[in-house]
C-alpha cells in the first residue's frame, strides 16, 4: 500500500509567500496597528487595515481577519476596479480557500482576474491566474488549472514590488503550483522538474517557507516513484527549515510526509517516531489552521492502518471526525454571516 497521502501544500499568495514571524510576532504588529488606525476608520487607514487582516491570517485567525476586510469592503466602491478592491478580493478568495469554501472562493478569484484585466496589471494577472488555477484543481478540475498556472508563469516577476502593492504570487509560487497539477495528473517527471525549478526560484528570494514547501513536494513525488530515502531526506530538510523559519504549518505536512516514507521503507519506529513529533507540534503550536491538520491527519492514518494500531488509529480517527464537526460549524456560521 502506498502512504504518499495527500500532504502536498497548495500555493497561496500570501500565508505561502511570506516567512512567517512566529505567532508572537502578528499578535505584536496587530497591537501596535491598531493605534493607528482611527476608530472610524478613514480611506487612508484602509493599508493598515489590511495589514491588520494579513496579521490575523498569519495566525490563521480567519474570523478575525473576516471582521476587518468587512472595514474595507466598507468604504470602497463595490463594482469599482482598483488596487484595493483587487486586494480585498484575493484576501476574501484566500479566506473561502483555508475554510474550505471552494466555489465561493472561485467566484473571488474570477472576480480578482477581471479587476486585473481591466487595470492591465502584469502583477495583479499573475497573482489572479494563480488564485484561478488553485480553486479549479481543488475543484477536480486539474487539467483547466494548468491553463491558468501557465497563464500565471508568463506575468509572474520576482519582487521587488510598488511600494502601495501587498504580498503577491511569485515565480516560485506558479511552478510549484503547476507541479502539484501534474502530480495529480500522474506525471510525476514533470511535476518533480517544476517542483525542483520551484526550489531553485524559492532559494534564490531566500524565503524558508517557500523553500520548506517545494522540499516537502519534491519527497512526496519522489516516494510516489519508489525513491523512499530521496524522499525522507527531501522531507527532513523542509522540517528543518521551516521549524527555523516558524512556519509550523509546513513542518507539520512535512512530519506526515517523513513518516510515510519511513513506512514504506517499513520503518516502523521512525514512522511513528515522525507522527508523535507531528502531534507535539500541533500541542505546542495549537493555532495551526485546521487545513494543514488535516493533511497531516490523513498521513497519520495510512501509517496507523498499514501498522494495524488500533489505539492510534481511533485516536486519529477521533481527531478526524472533531476535525469535520469544527470545519462544519464554521461553514455554516460564514455563510449566514
Amino acid at each position: 500500500m502506498r502512504l504518499t497521502g495527500p500532504g502536498i501544500i497548495l500555493l497561496l499568495h500570501f500565508c505561502l509567500s511570506c516567512g512567517m514571524m512566529g505567532f508572537g510576532q502578528p499578535q505584536r504588529d496587530i497591537d501596535s496597528l491598531r493605534r493607528i488606525v482611527s476608530d472610524s476608520h478613514r480611506l487612508q487607514d484602509i493599508p493598515v487595515l489590511f495589514r491588520i487582516a494579513d496579521n490575523f491570517m498569519e495566525l490563521d485567525q480567519y474570523d478575525s481577519a473576516q471582521v476587518w476586510l468587512n472595514y474595507v469592503a466598507n468604504m470602497l466602491p463595490l463594482r469599482k476596479p482598483s488596487l484595493f478592491n483587487y486586494f480585498l478580493s484575493t484576501r476574501q478568495a484566500e479566506i473561502y480557500y483555508y475554510n474550505g469554501l471552494q466555489r465561493l472562493g472561485l467566484q473571488e478569484a474570477e472576480r480578482s482576474l477581471q479587476i486585473a484585466t481591466t487595470l492591465n496589471d502584469s502583477l495583479l494577472l499573475a497573482d489572479s491566474y494563480n488564485f484561478l488555477g488553485l480553486f479549479y484543481m481543488n475543484l477536480d478540475s486539474t487539467r483547466k488549472s494548468i491553463g491558468f498556472f501557465r497563464e500565471g508563469m508568463a506575468y509572474a516577476k520576482d519582487p521587488p514590488y510598488p511600494a502601495n502593492y501587498l504580498s503577491l504570487s511569485k515565480p516560485y509560487h506558479l511552478a510549484g503550483n503547476l507541479a502539484e497539477a501534474y502530480v495529480k495528473l500522474g506525471s510525476y517527471d514533470s511535476a518533480l522538474i517544476l517542483s525542483r525549478r520551484s526550489l531553485q526560484l524559492a532559494t534564490k528570494l531566500d524565503v524558508g517557507r517557500g523553500i520548506g514547501v517545494a522540499s516537502n513536494l519534491i519527497g512526496t513525488i519522489l516516494l510516489k516513484q519508489y525513491q523512499e530515502d530521496s524522499a525522507i531526506a527531501y522531507q527532513q530538510a523542509a522540517i528543518n527549515i521551516t521549524i527555523q523559519s516558524l512556519d509550523y504549518d509546513v513542518a507539520l505536512i512535512a512530519y506526515g510526509g517523513l513518516a510515510a516514507g519511513y513506512a514504506e521503507n517499513d520503518e516502523k519506529a521512525a514512522a511513528f517516531e515522525a507522527l508523535k513529533n507531528g502531534f507535539s507540534l500541533l500541542h505546542d503550536q495549537p493555532h495551526i489552521n485546521n487545513f494543514f491538520y488535516g493533511q497531516f491527519l490523513e498521513d497519520a492514518l495510512a501509517v496507523y492502518r498499514k501498522y494495524d494500531d488500533r489505539e492510534m488509529l481511533i485516536y486519529a480517527l477521533d481527531e478526524k471526525s472533531t476535525l469535520a464537526t469544527k470545519r462544519l460549524k464554521k461553514n455554516d456560521l460564514q455563510m449566514n454571516t
